[in-house]
């Protein structure tokens, strides 16, 4: 502590240790597939400026509040599933989140059917966020830029078969007023999202809007009332019929059947709304 009685200030210095946040996860499920395996690694707190520092590492580069997420699903042969994602939550010095992430997936040698084939699917994207000052300070615009990779050799008959590709240009805009991101009980949450996937030769094309909406009335002390609601629309753009990320309510996205598909497949437009209701203590 130092203390300068003429300008009548004092200089505290703190030591201070810094506490880990990193997160390890293992869980396992059980399906249509057997056990599958997850393992999961974050590092909230990561440094990518020092990737390259060799004093750095204790064990790993850390310090500049970048989360670096690694994962890994498995259940040997049949299904196996990596992704790495990166985010950088201070571009530039601002709270305007940038990052990307890469998701590779595989299925294979089905189990119960022997006449079903192979899967594979890569996904790669890119995205930015800012906050906006108007109309308020709630507001988050964003945008993203994606692409997808399908095989399908014989695996499922509600994707085409052979090779299939995406480039998807995703724009976004948020109203977050909610108390709490895990267990909020006052404020809302309204987030209007538009993906196109552009018709470049062969690829697939469709447009795709989503909204999502979640309310909570607070009731009495530590209980309030939430209320939530998604609405879904996608449609063709050259008027070709739409293959590729159809709603499904209800459902599981690796589900092959979708025996709750709101329209057929073969139509080209999809529209799926889905609401509830809750109470939190």
């Amino acid at each position: 502590m130092q203390i300068n009685p003429e300008k009548k200030t004092v200089d505290l210095t703190y030591k201070v240790e810094e506490v880990g946040s990193d997160q390890l996860e293992l869980s396992g499920t059980w399906g249509q597939l057997g056990l599958i395996l997850m393992l999961r690694f974050t590092l909230n707190n990561f440094s990518a400026q020092n990737l390259f520092n060799g004093k750095a590492w204790r064990p790993l580069p850390s310090g500049d509040g970048q989360q670096l997420s690694l994962s890994v699903q498995t259940n040997g042969t049949y299904y196996q599933s990596y992704g790495i994602s990166f985010t950088e939550p201070w571009f530039r010095g601002r709270p305007n989140p940038v990052g990307f992430s890469l998701d590779y997936t595989r299925f294979s040698d089905y189990p119960y059917f022997s006449n079903i084939g192979n899967l594979t699917t890569f996904t790669s994207r890119v995205f930015y966020e800012r906050r906006l000052k108007w109309p308020d300070d709630y507001f988050t615009g964003s945008l993203g830029l994606g692409f997808q990779y399908f095989n399908n050799d014989n695996f499922t008959s509600t994707l085409p078969r052979g090779v299939s590709r995406e480039v998807t240009v995703r724009a976004g805009l948020t109203r977050n007023s909610l108390d709490n991101p895990l267990f909020p009980t006052a404020g809302s949450l309204v987030r209007l999202s538009v993906d196109v996937a552009l018709p470049f030769g062969d690829f697939v094309q469709y447009h795709k809007w989503r909204l999502k909406t979640s309310w909570n009335v607070p009731l009495f002390k530590k209980v309030s009332l939430g209320f939530g609601s998604e609405f879904g629309y996608i449609g063709s753009i050259t008027g070709d019929p739409v293959a590729f990320q159809r709603f499904i309510v209800g459902g599981s996205p690796f589900d092959t059947q979708a025996p709750s598909a709101i329209t057929e497949r073969t139509s080209s437009t999809c529209a799926a709304i889905r609401w509830g209701c809750s109470v939190r203590a």
